[in-house]
């Protein structure tokens, strides 16, 4: 595979053995106490979670349409979207699993830093010039830049994967933002479980992980509450 120089404002290791977060979008975090996030370091929001998070150090994504999401001047939740992306000041990552989708961002929003995927075959990358590990869903992809920045231990937050019980209505995510056509079907939380157990558990043996949601389905990872998580840093 060919070797891309990336050009993004963070190093390899800058977070070396600091606790990171690493917020998704699960439905666990609608009743969650966004402050505790305010000015913490080393947070990764994923997809749409900057918007509950602007002090985020990184926003990453894999799908460049959360970009004109974000873009739109819409009212959500009594709240301007596109005020929370051009406030945002942490650092923002697209990685681009097709060239389309890079030139689509950087016409989109200059200040949105591009890493190309650089093979379309499963490993796990070392640096960001080989490019990130990508598979069912964004927050592969954070873990793997998350283990490049040295971060441990990684907290994992809306990470839920559960699918709804018999006669449930089937909630997505903790925010009303996605158009429907965005919804994913609840039987992809099972790729979604298993690409977390089978793909990045592994390449994460070294790193403590720890997923910040009791009744997640996520199973590869301890389990522990948000109180615990905020007590212990």
């Amino acid at each position: 595979f060919s070797v891309r120089s990336v050009t993004i404002p963070l190093r390899e290791g800058q977070w070396f053995d600091e606790p990171a977060y690493l917020v998704g979008g699960g439905p666990s975090l609608r009743d969650f106490d966004w402050r505790l996030l305010t000015g913490r370091r080393n947070v990764i929001a994923v997809n749409m979670a900057y918007w509950k998070v602007p002090t985020a150090s990184i926003w990453f994504s894999e799908d460049y349409r959360v970009i004109d999401l974000a873009l739109e001047d819409c009212v959500v939740e009594c709240e301007r979207r596109a005020r929370h992306w051009t406030d945002f000041i942490g650092v923002k990552i697209l990685h681009a699993l097709d060239p389309a989708f890079a030139d689509h961002a950087r016409r989109k929003d200059e200040s949105v830093h591009i890493i190309e995927r650089s093979r379309k075959d499963k490993f796990w990358a070392q640096s960001f010039d080989e490019g990130l590990s990508s598979s069912s869903n964004s927050m592969i992809g954070a873990l793997n830049l998350a283990d490049i920045l040295g971060a441990n231990p990684i907290y994992l937050l809306g990470v839920d994967c559960n699918k709804p019980k018999e006669g449930e209505r089937f909630i997505q995510n903790f925010h009303s933002c996605y158009p429907a056509s965005w919804r994913v079907a609840a039987t992809q939380l099972t790729d979604f479980s298993n690409d977390f157990k089978l793909w990045a558990a592994p390449h994460l043996s070294h790193r403590t992980v720890l997923n910040a949601n009791p009744t997640s389905a996520v199973t590869c990872w301890p389990k522990i509450s948000t109180q615990e998580v905020f007590k212990c840093h």
